[in-house]
């Protein structure tokens, strides 16, 4: 299963800090008995959307950024002539979706956003990357269908701050792990989820 991993404006010139998420987000998935492939589409890092930018707010709306990881999965398949399952678009600009104004990332159904912006705070290289690592696959799981978990290590954790992200491990509990290896929504209504 391809993961399509879309970087915007200067995180895309970090290649180690991104070979390193890629292989990341492949092993938190392994672990979980999912064979994923993260794959740059396209080879370069491309610009910010500019209509993302809210001067009033000084923060950048996600939804933009949805539709560039859209339109980048259209032409990646198109190339390809293979399915790309999942989205990463990754940014180093503070997003926002009102009424959230503080973000680490987002998601729907088949694209995670995370931004390392926040994710910055009293981090070295290393914590920055266990912390976007931990993001990326937190926001690809809801891609797959899981919400948050209770387990406190599990990835799928709620995070408030990111003293929580550094917290918990980037992997699945087993409770998420089964939801996974079931595709997703299908077991929604036997697991106990927590109100977050």
């Amino acid at each position: 299963m391809i993961i399509g991993v879309v970087p915007t404006g200067k995180i895309g010139s970090k290649e180690k800090f991104l070979e390193s998420l890629m292989k990341g987000v492949e092993k938190s998935f392994k672990k979980s008995n999912i064979k994923v492939s993260c794959q740059m589409i396209p080879k370069k890092t491309l610009n910010i959307p500019k209509l993302a930018y809210n001067e009033t707010v000084g923060k950048y709306l996600t939804q933009p950024f949805f539709d560039l990881g859209m339109e980048m999965k259209n032409k990646a398949e198109k190339v390809l002539n293979e399915e790309i399952k999942k989205v990463l678009v990754l940014t180093d600009v503070e997003i926002y979706d009102p009424p959230y104004i503080e973000l680490y990332g987002q998601a729907n159904d088949s694209i995670a956003l995370v931004s390392v912006f926040r994710l910055k705070n009293k981090a070295t290289n290393t914590k920055l990357l266990e912390r976007t690592i931990k993001e990326a696959v937190h926001e690809l799981g809801h891609t797959f269908g899981l919400k948050h978990c209770r387990e406190k290590e599990c990835v799928m954790n709620f995070s408030l701050n990111e003293y929580d992200i550094d917290d918990k491990t980037q992997f699945f509990c087993k409770e998420c792990s089964k939801i996974l290896e079931a595709n997703g929504r299908e077991t929604w209504t036997s697991w106990d989820w927590a109100k977050v």
